[in-house]
């Protein structure tokens, strides 16, 4: 199963700037949010 590191890892390959990666982290983190993030939202659905 792919995973945030695994994000990263797979797409800052041949990246050359601070730019491009802050974008791939940025990407990462929205496909792979913290787990700290994900029990905030998964509560917050619960109580609505």
């Amino acid at each position: 199963m792919m995973g945030y590191d695994d994000c990263i890892i797979r797409s800052i390959n041949g990246v050359q700037s601070d730019l491009e990666a802050q974008e791939i982290k940025r990407s990462c983190l929205n496909k792979f949010p913290p787990v700290e993030e994900q029990k905030n939202t998964v509560e917050k659905k619960e109580n609505s």
